[in-house]
Order: structure tokens, then C-alpha cells, then sequence
């Protein structure tokens, strides 16, 4: 399952406001016409990342949410960031810290520290010694068919004439080329798994 925070997207005058409810003080704005959810996912990702660099503990997301006011928009994390986060949790639930994580992965402890760092790039085989040693394992799953909901979003936000005749067929076309088992790969995502 992929990995969404809560937002919470009101309108303000003439711009639309997302303010993730979950995460103090994370919010964005974009103007009436803007994507939204482009700007949402964009500021999620800064602040967990932001987090994670202060070495901070972000709060996980929660499985379910009510807003009282606005629309509720569900924003998705990242794959390379949610497993790290997810990671950096398993260690907190642990009470490891870094050198008894490192220790027990058979890596170092600036490794571990690495691992968690925003910015950097493991190895699936630093990523599943780690994970193996809390425990967990790394795989992959597929995704609902981003591409699917992509048109769709497209697709609701037009009303009918030229440009709708021509995201359907983009839309046929695309599909048309794969098989189900292709379309479904193209979306996989990477996840923790306990």
C-alpha cells in the first residue's frame, strides 16, 4: 500500500489552501486553475524530508481522517522516502539506536545514518541487510495503475469537446500497448513489509 498523509484543501480568496492536519505546520497554497495536489505532495515531501535532516521523528500517517471543513485530499509519499521513514520507524519502535542497528545489519553506523539522510541513494542490499535485522524485508508490490487515475483526473477536470476527444484517445492508445501484467509493473512501488 502506498504511503498518504491527509490534507486538507479549503479555498482562500483566490487561492486553494492544502494543510496536512497531521504534520504541524506543513501547508501550501496554489492559485485558483494550479494542481494542487502537485503542490500539496511537494510540500509533504519537503517537510518529512526536513524532518529526517534535523533528525526528527515526522508523526506516520494516519489510516483514516475526517476533515471538518474543506475537501479532503489524500497525498502520496514518495517510494524512496516512505521506506526510509518507514525504516527510521521500525529502528524507533526498536529502541535501537544507530550503532546497535549498524552492529546487528553488519554496516556502519555513518551507514545507518546515511540510510536515513533525505539525500541519499542505498543499495537494495544495504536496504534489506537493515531491514533483516529489524525483522522486515524490502519488496515490491504494484500500484493501482497510476497512469489509469492520471487520465481519469484529466478526464473530470474537462468538459466535453476537443480536448476530452483527445485525452481519450491518449488514453486508448496508451493502453491499447500493454498488456494488463505490463501495466500493472509500470506502476510498482517499493515498501516495507514486516
Amino acid at each position: 500500500m502506498t504511503m498518504r498523509y491527509p490534507a486538507v484543501v479549503t479555498r482562500e480568496g483566490k487561492n486553494v489552501v492544502a494543510e496536512f492536519p497531521t504534520c504541524p505546520g506543513c501547508q501550501t497554497f496554489a492559485p485558483s486553475g494550479r494542481d494542487i495536489e502537485h503542490e500539496a505532495k511537494e510540500a509533504l515531501e519537503l517537510w518529512l524530508e526536513s524532518n529526517l535532516q534535523q533528525r526528527m521523528l515526522p508523526p506516520r500517517p494516519p489510516r483514516s481522517f475526517k476533515a471538518r471543513t474543506g475537501t479532503l485530499l489524500w497525498v502520496p509519499v514518495d517510494p524512496k522516502l516512505a521506506v526510509k521513514l518507514e525504516l527510521r520507524w521500525m529502528r524507533d519502535d526498536l529502541g535501537l539506536t544507530q550503532a546497535e542497528l549498524a552492529n546487528l545489519a553488519g554496516v556502519s553506523q555513518p551507514a545507518i545514518a546515511q540510510l536515513e539522510s533525505p539525500d541519499s541513494n542505498p543499495t537494495i542490499d544495504t536496504l534489506n541487510r537493515v531491514a533483516g535485522a529489524m525483522g522486515a524485508q524490502i519488496d515490491f508490490h504494484p500500484s493501482t495503475g497510476g497512469s489509469v487515475k492520471s487520465y481519469a483526473r484529466q478526464l473530470r477536470r474537462l468538459a466535453p469537446g476537443p480536448e476530452r476527444r483527445r485525452v481519450l484517445a491518449a488514453m486508448r492508445e496508451h493502453l491499447s500497448r500493454r498488456t494488463s501484467r505490463q501495466v500493472r509493473a509500470v506502476g510498482a512501488a517499493l515498501r516495507v513489509r514486516r
